[in-house]
This record gives structure tokens, C-alpha cells and sequence, in this order.
């Protein structure tokens, strides 16, 4: 067994819904192709259609207006932050909001995420790689865009927020279901 076969049925277990069902299908589908180049080629254009789907849903969740919002405010308290404990103040917004996100919409928390948490290295590397800044940006070398993208790191601060306010919706809901008479 392939890599790729390997990697399409691991997402097949864990894609849900048509998606899922579909993924299903091409392993099926795979199971009466003969090995060799052909069953390679469609475990590999079976990827593909996983991956763009993946990337369309990814787009679709970080294109929500809940999500533009969140993303924006921790853009602009990064950018008009003078103090010395504005770092602190935008590292809050982003924890709260990511957990909101992922509160009110459970199924979109990765997603919403990954955006509001890559949002800061965005616009630090629009700001670097605009032509008023591009000069000082190539004569730092890599440092000049290195230190935007290691901001990054703030994706894995923003998913364990979602988590948590996923996590947090689900234990009110158990808890609201207990109280309600039967």
C-alpha cells in the first residue's frame, strides 16, 4: 500500500459527511484497480479532491463575517498597541474570540482558527513587503521576514481556544439536557 493510499484512507475516517462518503467511494473504487502506475495516479488524484476540498472549506469558514471580525480586531490592537502590556491585551482578544468562535460554530472551529491566528502574520508581511518597507526588508536579509512568520505560533494559541469553547458548548448542552425534565 501506497502513502497516498495510506493518507487517503486515514481522511476517509476522519472526513465526515458527502465528503467522507465520497472518499470512501474512491477506496472502493481502488480496491479493483491492479497496482502499478494507474492505482498510484488515482489514490494520488483522490488527494487532490480531499486537499481542495479541505481548502475551499478552509476559505469558506475564514470568509465569515464572525471570523473577518475577530481577525481584524486583533490585527488592529496588534497595530495601535504602544504600551507595554499591548502584546497581552491582543494575546486576550485572540483567546476569547477564538473561543466564541468555536462555541458558536463547533463545526468551523479549525478553520476560524487557523485564520484569526495567522491574521497578525499577515499583515505583518504586507507591511514588510510593502514597497515603502521592502528596502529595509531585503537589506535585513531573512531576519526581515522570518520575524513575521514566526508569529505563526499564534495559530496553535488560537486552536486550543476553539477547542476549549467547542468543549465548553458541549458540556453546557449535556448540562442544559440534564436539567430539563423528562
Amino acid at each position: 500500500m501506497s502513502v497516498s493510499e495510506r493518507a487517503l484512507r486515514w481522511s476517509a475516517t476522519r472526513l465526515g459527511g458527502s465528503s467522507g462518503e465520497l472518499v470512501r467511494g474512491l477506496i472502493a473504487e481502488l480496491a479493483v484497480i491492479t497496482d502499478g502506475a494507474e492505482r498510484r495516479q488515482w489514490a494520488r488524484g483522490g488527494l487532490w479532491l480531499v486537499a481542495s476540498g479541505l481548502g475551499r472549506a478552509m476559505l469558506r469558514a475564514a470568509a465569515h463575517p464572525a471570523v473577518l471580525a475577530v481577525g481584524g480586531l486583533v490585527v488592529a490592537l496588534d497595530r495601535i498597541g504602544a504600551s507595554d502590556d499591548s502584546s497581552q491585551v491582543t494575546m486576550a482578544v485572540l483567546l476569547v474570540g477564538c473561543a466564541l468562535l468555536g462555541a458558536t460554530r463547533p463545526t468551523a472551529a479549525v478553520p476560524s482558527a487557523v485564520a484569526v491566528g495567522s491574521a497578525v502574520t499577515l499583515s505583518h508581511l504586507a507591511k514588510a513587503l510593502a514597497p515603502d518597507d521592502l528596502g529595509r526588508t531585503l537589506s535585513a536579509g531573512w531576519a526581515g521576514l522570518v520575524d513575521p512568520l514566526a508569529l505563526l505560533i499564534l495559530i496553535v494559541p488560537a486552536l486550543l481556544a476553539a477547542h476549549l469553547g467547542v468543549a465548553t458548548r458541549r458540556c453546557l448542552i449535556k448540562g442544559a439536557a440534564r436539567l430539563l425534565p423528562r
